[in-house]
């Protein structure tokens, strides 16, 4: 009993020592204020005058500022607006690198598109402010750098996104004493002012959105209960690991990578898209479609739709949260209308010729005549034999298969077996 009591005793003081509140001095001011790890401040961002020029006709694009709305948000730094002339645009904050929450999942990465996404959807007024006149990509080609100005009340001031995301430790200065950065000195005093307190990227304290251990997990147990997996209020997901082979990839218009994992339990079929960033991302080039994988990353919901995110792939990493393949060429598909694209892996096929077919304990089995299909054309011939994982029909005559063209997909269990498994309603006859 008396274990059970220091236990809680101990409990309550730890949790006691989180929610103090730590005094300090702020520098330069010469009074004493208060921190809270897990607060919000302003006080270096307010110093900032909003000294913008534009009109209620002003563009963003071409004269340099100007008002906006609220679309969505990407993560912390990157935000979609739509500006009074109709054109839907990407914003990347200038100055600014707050930790990943999409393709990668970092530490703060989450708060910080919170803290985002408060200001902004609470915002009664939004002004851009471009780095140049006309406004100028990033180094991708698609987003647009720029300052981001709000106001959450009709007679507040304008305050700048950017700055207070660095004051508040959310992102370090990425301003450099140049005259591209005309906002330097009121970055670095922000970012000294997050140094000097410790809070959240130059701290070690917790952050409640981020999980470190990741918990295995099949995909009917998450959308059994997404609820235990996926925090709604907090927009925060939990990290976990499935087991799983890849059936598709969606390749966005600025260049994202976004695959379909799917996982056989109980003999229903379970997809989920995996998110895998920008094709450069290390994780992009080594998935590929066909193959089986153990995939260790984040719950998270994009446009209203789950996804996994955070993947992370390290050459000769292999096990735990790495992304690792566990066998090629798991998922198959024999279809000759299909043509050869990277994404395929070594998994795709033509449709092929049966040979010979039987029926083997119950069950249907033929053999195919199939090439594989490459960048550099068709393999040559390879026997493969398919079977069946429903048991055959009464009177059903096997030879009536002998001849024909055989297309669809299936799932080679045993490496390098060229035994297929399939289902009757995954393959068709012609």
């Amino acid at each position: 009993m008396l274990t059970a009591v220091v236990s809680k005793n101990i409990k309550k003081l730890f949790v006691l020592a989180l929610a103090l509140i730590i005094t300090l001095v702020l520098v330069g001011c010469g009074e004493t204020v208060t921190i809270d790890q897990y607060g919000e401040y302003d006080a270096v961002t307010k110093t900032c005058e909003f000294q913008v020029t534009y009109t209620d006709n002003s563009s963003f694009l071409t004269d340099g500022a100007g008002y906006a709305t609220l679309i969505s948000l990407t993560d912390g730094d990157t935000t979609n607006f739509r500006l009074p002339g109709g054109q839907n645009i990407t914003i990347r904050y200038h100055g600014v690198d707050t930790p990943e929450s999409t393709g990668s999942v970092e530490k703060w990465g989450k708060a910080a598109s919170l803290f985002v996404k408060s200001k902004l959807e609470t915002a009664v007024s939004i002004v851009l402010e471009a780095t140049s006149t006309p406004a100028s990509h990033d180094s991708y080609g698609v987003r647009y750098l720029g300052y981001v100005w709000y106001k959450l009340g009709e007679n507040d001031p304008f305050k700048l996104l950017n700055l207070e995301l660095v004051e508040n430790g959310f992102s370090k200065n990425k301003c450099i004493n140049t005259p591209d950065f005309k906002y330097y000195s009121y970055f670095k005093k922000a970012e000294d002012f997050a140094k000097n307190n410790g809070l959240r990227l130059h701290g070690d304290y917790k952050d409640p959105y981020y999980s470190t251990a990741a918990e295995k997990i099949t995909l009917k147990d998450f959308f059994d209960n997404p609820d235990a997996y996926y925090n709604s209020d907090a927009e925060a997901g939990s990290k976990v690991r499935i087991q799983a082979y890849i059936t598709d990839l969606t390749v966005s218009g600025s260049g994202t990578y976004t695959f379909t994992a799917t996982q056989e339990v109980d003999g229903q079929k379970y997809s989920m898209p995996i998110y895998a960033g920008y094709s450069s991302a290390p994780v992009s080039g080594f998935i590929k479609v066909g193959n089986l994988y153990s995939l260790t990353g984040n719950i998270a919901k994009h446009n209203g739709s789950w996804q996994i995110s955070g993947l992370i792939y390290v050459a000769m990493q292999t096990g735990g949260d790495y992304v690792t393949m566990l066998q090629r060429d798991y998922y198959c598909t024999f279809d000759s209308k299909i043509a050869y694209g990277d994404k395929w892996g070594t998994s795709l096929f033509n449709s092929g010729t049966v040979t010979s077919a039987e029926i083997v304990d119950g069950k249907v089995q033929f053999v195919a005549t199939v090439k594989r299909n490459t960048s550099d054309g068709y393999s040559d011939d390879i026997q493969m034999t398919f079977v069946y994982k429903e048991a055959a029909e009464a009177g059903f005559d096997p030879a009536t298969l002998v001849g024909k063209t055989v297309s669809g997909v299936g799932l080679q269990l045993e490496k390098n077996s060229n035994v297929i498994t399939v289902s009757q309603s995954d393959i068709r006859f012609e």
